[in-house]
């Protein structure tokens, strides 16, 4: 996977880097550390961009994916409230009303 080569190489050009501080520390004065530690820190700086980057791309990509998985359990779970039949009528209520809807739901079933 990209996110890990990227994660790699940023993890070995830190290492270098710490490196190439602690040489300084003995040798501040040297132009060819200099150099090398500017050109580490722009690596550095390359490699971090790269992987925000692809974090940004990969999280994208998962919400996309959610965002589709959540409107295909809706549509399952709608498919499926569609599909129910009733069997028997629903418990009396108090009104007279509910009488005449229970009487026709009778007939139904």
């Amino acid at each position: 996977m990209e996110l890990q080569n990227l994660d790699q190489q940023l993890k070995v050009a830190i290492q270098n880097h710490q490196v190439l501080v602690t040489k300084m520390k003995t040798d501040p004065q040297n132009g060819a550390l200099q150099k090398q530690l500017h050109e580490l820190q722009s690596q550095i700086k390359g490699l971090s961009e790269k992987q925000k980057q692809v974090v940004q791309q990969l999280r994208k990509e998962l919400e996309i994916k959610q965002q589709q998985a959540a409107v295909t359990t809706a549509t399952t779970n709608q498919s499926a409230t569609n599909n129910v039949t009733l069997t028997s009528c629903p418990p009396a209520l108090t009104s007279p009303i509910s009488e005449i809807g229970r009487a026709s739901c009778r007939e139904r079933v």
